[in-house]
């Protein structure tokens, strides 16, 4: 019987550079099964990227005229605001892609849903 591997990686949520570390991992490791620590539930009530774009332009609009801000002002704040959003959930969007690339690999949610009254 061949020994299997467990591998444990623990992420900074906010790594500029973890979503090409995790994809680099999951290439050289070659999982069989992948396990986030997300609930199934709580995936089905992530915005969309272009909810969270839409919104976002939204409440900019207000601010710009809140605050008086410059259209340059307006276009860092933007650009911070698209940086930000590549690197949110880089790790459940990398192993979603992995899975979906590999269809022998088992993607498994494994946290209970925040609201469970079990």
């Amino acid at each position: 019987m061949k020994q299997k591997n467990f591998y444990l990686v623990g992420t900074v949520h906010k790594d500029p550079d973890g979503s090409q570390r995790l994809e680099a991992l999951l290439q050289r490791v070659k999982p069989e099964i992948i396990a986030v620590e997300m609930s199934e539930e709580r995936i089905g009530k992530l915005d969309s990227k272009r909810k969270r774009k839409k919104r976002f332009q939204e409440e900019l609009e207000g601010t710009k005229n809140k605050f008086n801000l410059t259209p340059k002002q307006c276009d860092t704040i933007a650009a911070l605001s698209e940086f930000y959003d590549q690197i949110r959930g880089y790790e459940i969007c990398v192993s979603q892609q992995y899975a979906t690339q590999h269809s022998e690999v088992k993607l498994a949610y494994i946290d209970t849903a925040v609201d469970s009254h079990d």
